[in-house]
């Protein structure tokens, strides 16, 4: 039974031994506790100055990006733009460069067959200044030919007329010897 009380004993004086410690241990408890409540209203304070500053931040740069997606996306938009208009730009080119082509082959065809009939009438003027040339001279010769015919024929009318004349002599003789003849 001794060892029961000395137990009962050194329990009870380690439970007042315990109970002090935890009397020692909750106002120390207690102080860490209203430390850490200091602590936490400090940080949470800090964290909502920190957020309230870097919201602003990230309220400023959310707005740059907003604005910077806004440019960029008007940026392409007119890229595009430009791009369908080289597009468009180099589709006229390309025509009109096959338009040059045609008119180009076209013209070259024109002066093709101007050269070709300028050719063609440079060797029909030869051919005419050639017969030209063969006519006048056979007027020519025609011409002498007529002389000679008109000078042949002034002579035979000359003839005929100094024979019209002999014969007009001839036959006034005629008669008159046939008037001479009746009166006698």
């Amino acid at each position: 039974f001794k060892e029961e009380l000395n137990s009962i004993q050194g329990t009870v004086s380690n439970a007042s031994r315990v109970q002090k410690i935890l009397s020692e241990n909750e106002s120390f408890i207690s102080s860490l506790q209203k430390d850490l409540s200091d602590t936490r209203n400090r940080h949470h304070q800090q964290f909502l100055e920190i957020r309230a500053k870097h919201s602003a931040e990230i309220e400023a740069l959310t707005d740059k990006l907003s604005l910077e997606k806004k440019t960029r996306l008007e940026a392409e938009t007119r890229n595009n733009d430009l791009v369908e208009k080289m597009r468009n730009l180099e589709r006229d080119r390309s025509e009109l460069e096959h338009q040059y082509m045609n008119h180009k082959r076209s013209l070259n065809d024109q002066l093709m067959k101007m050269m070709m009939d300028h050719d063609e009438l440079r060797k029909q003027l030869v051919e005419n200044e050639d017969k030209n040339s063969a006519l006048q001279q056979e007027m020519s010769n025609v011409s002498r030919s007529n002389e000679r015919l008109v000078d042949d024929l002034k002579d035979s009318v000359l003839l005929l007329e100094r024979q019209k004349s002999e014969m007009s002599d001839s036959l006034a003789a005629i008669e008159v010897d046939m008037l001479e003849t009746r009166e006698r």
